[in-house]
């Protein structure tokens, strides 16, 4: 799916088997007794949070120190950040914030950040107005140096899987089949992890975490919502018209401008794909 690196928290860490590389594995730290495990495994990277930035020089890993801006001036929060901390092995600053998804203030936000300061920018956009998907496409286009998005959680912070088939909106093309299967692997690995799936998996994503889009698909034809056409479907006595009953799934997929054919292709590939998996 393009992702270069994985964040994960001591409490995934532990639950991975012994063995595993971890050379594309960001460690995040989470309190002090973290710092047990950091220098001792081949962790790429080390996420402290600004109130642990204090720890940054225990720490043999590139550090990403992560600032929660909380709509608060980026310029006058880092001021604040320099003078209270030792930055010394700091590699990179990650901002958290609901950013605006304007296309033209990401770009001036990351120019003005890498511009002013020596550090690299990585943007983390939080998802609580919604915004969050097309802030990291900005951020994208802006060339940030990194991009922080998650799986696994639909309540804060942007989701990979919107990011991933909301490319369509700007392509008008269904993603690929194994970004697509890469996908419906992590939902499963989440689930061989944890045991249990995840609060954004593959079968909610099936249903309604897709964030429908005022726009028109690309073949011209608008489809029904899904409870209006349940209903119709209802009223007009069984579920035979394959034009009048659609997936949630595929519904979705067809109001971020995908046609009808590619919508059911690509229906089709996850719900074969999740199946060959969990057998």
């Amino acid at each position: 799916m393009g992702v270069k690196y994985t964040e994960i928290t001591t409490d995934v860490f532990l639950r991975l088997p012994p063995g595993h590389d971890f050379s594309r594995v960001i460690l995040r730290i989470t309190c002090e007794d973290d710092l047990y495990y950091v220098n001792s495994f081949n962790f790429a990277y080390v996420v402290l949070p600004a109130n642990l930035t204090h720890f940054a020089c225990r720490i043999k890993k590139p550090v990403i120190s992560e600032i929660y801006l909380r709509s608060s001036n980026p310029f006058t929060v880092m001021k604040m950040f320099k003078r209270s901390f030792d930055l010394t092995n700091v590699s990179m600053i990650r901002y958290v914030d609901n950013f605006n998804d304007s296309r033209d203030a990401m770009e001036k936000l990351v120019k003005a950040l890498q511009e002013k300061f020596i550090w690299p920018v990585d943007i983390c956009p939080l998802n609580q107005k919604s915004a969050g998907v097309s802030a990291a496409i900005s951020a994208v286009f802006a060339h940030a140096d990194c991009v922080t998005m998650r799986y696994g959680s639909k309540e804060k912070f942007t989701e990979l899987q919107d990011y991933l088939l909301n490319h369509s909106n700007l392509y008008g093309i269904t993603p690929s089949k194994e970004a697509v299967m890469a996908l419906c692997r992590c939902h499963a690995l989440h689930y061989l992890v944890f045991g249990k799936p995840s609060s954004s998996d593959t079968d909610a994503l099936r249903e309604y975490q897709i964030v429908p889009h005022r726009s028109t698909p690309v073949d011209g034809l608008l489809s029904m919502l899904y409870e209006d056409r349940m209903l119709k479907s209802i009223r007009s006595g069984g579920h035979k018209d394959e034009g009048l009953y659609l997936s949630p799934l595929v519904d979705k997929l067809r109001s971020m401008q995908l046609d009808g054919k590619s919508a059911k292709e690509l229906s089709d590939i996850i719900d074969s794909y999740c199946a060959k998996l969990f057998k």
